[in-house]
């Protein structure tokens, strides 16, 4: 019976790629170019890997629009639990066309582990002033701001950015009038 991440690892490679790559947007496949059934380009190189080791109980699908992007446009990564359950443990959905930011990795060049082991604050500081630059192009006028973000206003935005960065609100404040 196939109900776990563990089961489907086990299962032969073609079998395992077939079940895995339905879980990737089909929307995906059409924007970057990259054939559903080979997982490739137009350049014949293979663009989505299927990290499914048999023995384990977790899997990683990575898809990059090409094969020497330094990130994914889209990352999924699911476990099982020890309740018999399937865990979306992370994903990512990147704009690979946009600015990177690196906060990633520390100024040393260090994996910061999402954030998790390290930071890099000047990183995130400068993706803050750009998001808060974004903001102020895209508003018009308050009712155009309402409408594109609903009732968030830009003030509840920078407070957000403020809790989740540590960064104290008084230099974000300085930023989105700088």
């Amino acid at each position: 019976m196939i109900d776990s991440i563990y089961a489907i690892n086990n299962l032969s490679p073609g079998e395992k790629e077939r079940i895995y790559k339905i879980l990737i947007p089909h929307e995906v496949f059409l924007r970057y170019q990259i054939d559903p059934d080979t997982l490739k380009g137009n350049d014949g190189e293979r663009l989505v890997r299927i990290h499914c080791t048999s023995g384990l109980h977790f899997m990683r699908i990575e898809l990059k629009r090409k094969l020497d992007d330094r990130d994914p446009v889209f990352s999924l990564d699911l476990s099982d639990t020890r309740s018999h359950q399937i865990e979306l443990s992370f994903i990512i959905i990147n704009d690979v066309e946009s600015e990177r930011f690196n906060i990633d990795i520390d100024d040393e060049g260090r994996d910061t582990y999402f954030g998790t082991y390290r930071r890099n604050l000047k990183e995130e500081e400068r993706a803050i002033a750009s998001t808060i630059a974004d903001l102020h192009k895209n508003e018009q006028t308050r009712e155009s701001s309402a409408t594109r973000y609903g009732n968030v206003t830009r003030e509840d935005i920078i407070h957000v950015l403020a809790d989740i960065t540590g960064i104290p609100l008084g230099r974000i404040e300085e930023e989105e009038r700088g």
